[in-house]
């Protein structure tokens, strides 16, 4: 049995290089970096389910994906099972990504349009070697089962099924490979609220009954309060607090996860709080203030908060915060 987490990340920096302008070219002007995840350490235990927030282009989705090696990250390195992920290569690095699976945001593009439902999740058990060609359609039938949809999807496309249908095909898909680790990004957003309810259960049972460690990205905040035991609130390509859930969401300590909680709707959806917490825009990626990125927004910044980059730093039992109010 291993020691230490399941999944560790450790100082993870993620940039892409802005593709010029023919203005740009003409002017010889040189290429800009986008900071799209900044030193970013987070650990997962196994059966945890970690909720990742943060509005819209803060880097969530891209901090998913480089997890999995989806995207190349130039600092840090993530640790599964205590073995570093970064330099793993051929049959190593096809072995990580079966404990290791991702369930999309848009049902649908995640889907090959051209495939059946049961020909996408034959092609996972063939590509794995996870069963013999005549053991596959057993297989099949069971994950289909496992995610509430019966045997006579097997031959539709994703064109004849519904969203929250094809969410399901992407979970099973997942599943196929009997994973660990579980990244959902944005997996219910794009679904009606009704549908939204039956993927979050089934996502939950699964975890339940698979001991499953899941990382869920997404921007609401009550989806994310009913899923998920911990919580990392991302700006800007950083953590800017973490904690368990239900002490953040009790006494948030950052103000901009004080802002996100003070916007979010009332219980009976009748009125909105106080939203004036957070103002403006969030600064472009391509061009980050100095000092703490949230400055230009935060009701509370100080002067060195213009100049000075916070640290995480502890404000409770397994809970921190990057905030110079708390030295």
């Amino acid at each position: 049995m291993s020691e230490g987490p399941l999944l560790d990340i450790r100082g993870m920096t993620v940039s892409f290089r802005q593709q010029r302008s023919l203005t740009d070219v003409v002017r010889g002007a040189a290429p800009r970096a986008v900071q799209a995840v900044q030193n970013i350490s987070l650990s997962l235990e196994r059966g945890e389910t970690l909720g990742l927030v943060g509005e819209s282009g803060c880097g969530k989705t891209t901090l998913g994906r480089a997890i999995l090696r989806l995207v190349d990250y130039q600092k840090g390195e993530v640790f599964y099972r205590g073995a570093a992920v970064g330099p793993l290569q051929g049959n190593a690095l096809l072995s990580f990504r079966r404990s290791a699976q991702i369930v999309f945001q848009d049902p649908y593009a995640s889907l090959n349009p051209r495939l059946t439902v049961g020909e996408t999740l034959s092609e996972v058990l063939k590509v794995h070697g996870l069963c013999a060609p005549e053991q596959r359609m057993e297989r099949v039938l069971a994950l289909l089962e496992t995610v509430g949809l019966s045997q006579d999807f097997v031959h539709r496309k994703p064109r004849q099924l519904s969203g929250g249908q094809c969410q399901r095909v992407g979970i099973a898909r997942a599943l196929a490979v009997e994973p660990e680790v579980i990244i959902a990004d944005e997996s219910v957003s794009a679904l009606d609220v009704s549908i939204q309810a039956q993927i979050l259960n089934l996502l939950i049972d699964l975890k339940e009954q698979r001991n499953l460690a899941m990382i869920f990205i997404s921007h609401d905040l009550s989806v994310v309060r009913h899923v998920c035991a911990s919580l990392a609130v991302m700006y800007l390509g950083r953590i800017v607090e973490y904690g368990p859930t239900e002490e953040v969401f009790a006494n948030p300590r950052h103000p901009y996860t004080q802002a996100l909680l003070s916007a979010r709707p009332t219980m009976d959806g009748s009125s909105i709080r106080d939203g004036s917490l957070l103002a403006g825009e969030p600064p472009s990626p391509l061009s980050l203030p100095p000092g703490c990125a949230f400055h230009p927004r935060c009701a509370k910044a100080m002067s060195e908060c213009r100049t000075v980059v916070p640290e995480r730093r502890g404000v409770g039992t397994s809970h921190d915060c990057a905030c110079l109010l708390y030295p």
